[in-house]
């Protein structure tokens, strides 16, 4: 199969796509026009999250990162297992070999939470950037934990235990 990634104002940003529906070699034709975006910024508007940044060969949709990132929290669907699902589903027989692109899915898995922690705690829009993060900036508090100043009154430090 041949995809031609061609990207352009009347591209809808979230495009219809099916469900995972198993691992793929397609040929790529990047576009090659002066002053195109580099190969990955391409697969990223054409919807693909690359593996690598520098001529990339391996990309998943950022469809199947989602879809990954949700059954993982709710099933506890581990990545090995996501995988060799989408490995059945190309070929549930086993009789055409694939190429082994697990520890590829693996950094674009790692990659796409990071970045997607990165949004929720707002880094894009710093001045700092995301270079000028903190350890544990992006950590979320626990409501249930106290937290002077936010959950616990001003004068919680002269109160008898049994008050608070």
């Amino acid at each position: 199969m041949r995809v031609r990634v061609w990207v352009d104002a009347s591209t809808p940003e979230d495009p219809p796509a099916p469900l995972p529906n198993g691992v793929h070699e397609v040929d790529l034709a990047f576009c090659q026009c002066p002053g195109s975006d580099e190969r990955s910024n391409q697969l990223l508007q054409f919807g693909w999250f690359p593996a690598t940044t520098q001529q990339p060969r391996t990309a998943a949709t950022l469809r199947v990162l989602k879809y990954f990132q949700i059954l993982s929290f709710e099933s506890k669907c581990s990545a090995f297992e996501f995988y060799e699902t989408l490995k059945r589903m190309t070929d549930n027989s086993g009789t055409r070999p694939l190429r082994n692109r697990y520890p590829a899915f693996l950094r674009m898995i790692r990659e796409y939470r990071n970045i997607k922690m990165l949004k929720r705690a707002g880094r894009a829009h710093d001045v700092t950037g995301i270079d000028g993060t903190k350890l544990g900036e992006c950590a979320v508090l626990c409501p249930a934990c106290p937290h002077p100043g936010l959950n616990l009154p001003s004068d919680w430090e002269s109160q008898p235990v049994d008050k608070l």
